[in-house]
């Protein structure tokens, strides 16, 4: 048990530097600056980890957790391929990244869809698990927009003729992406005050109330 402890607080620490970047990134940006914003952009993603680092830990305390375990990994695991393969798409914006991207998108969105309807945990871990979850939906639904947009705007920008993807979207000018991303950033930031809400809340089951507590303390403390 503590060697998985050790596995998830490892991971909390290495996200750690992303997570608190949040608070610090430059909003003063140009036309040119597009880059920059898609940079700034996987940041929203990091969230997304850090509240399924949160359920994983604690249901390593509560009773049935190790069933459970096995779709927030999956989500996990989802997650980190998108970073991945959203670091490819920064390198080479091209449609067939982009439906990579939203292919990866999709499935996380259906991996957590999965775990909004496990059962067979105490009913107050799948509200904090719910609750959690939901947040983590919201994060991800505002990076898919932000990604298409900043698609919709390398495709105008680009020398080859934009695809009929690109010509679906709307482009947005700089300064709206701007304040697109400013609006991400800040629900993003907002994450870690509302997942210390949730975990903070007592639901009248001491043992699960413990374990989100423990669980806090090693992704975030």
């Amino acid at each position: 048990m503590y060697k998985i402890l050790d596995i998830v607080h490892d991971f909390a620490q290495r996200n750690r530097r992303w997570l608190l970047a949040i608070s610090f990134i430059g909003v003063a940006m140009s036309i040119s600056g597009c880059g920059s914003i898609a940079s700034d952009a996987s940041t929203v993603l990091t969230v997304i980890s850090l509240g399924l680092a949160t359920i994983s830990t604690a249901l390593v305390f509560i009773p049935g957790g190790q069933a459970f375990a096995g779709l927030v990994a999956e989500a996990a695991g989802v997650v980190s391929n998108l970073q991945a393969e959203f670091k490819s798409w920064q390198a080479n914006p091209n449609a067939t990244t982009f439906q990579n991207l939203m292919n990866l998108a999709n499935d996380l969105d259906s991996k957590l869809q999965s775990i909004l309807q496990g059962s067979g945990l105490p009913a107050a871990a799948i509200t904090k698990i719910q609750a959690i979850v939901q947040a983590c939906l919201t994060q991800l639904q505002n990076w898919i927009n932000l990604v298409k947009n900043l698609m919709a705007k390398s495709g105008t920008a680009s020398t080859n003729a934009p695809t009929a993807a690109h010509a679906a979207m709307v482009v947005m000018s700089d300064a709206e992406l701007h304040t697109q991303l400013k609006e991400a950033q800040a629900q993003a930031h907002g994450f870690h005050d509302q997942l210390k809400q949730i975990v903070d809340t007592p639901t009248g089951d001491t043992e699960v109330d413990d374990a989100f507590a423990k669980a806090a303390s090693y992704t975030q403390g």
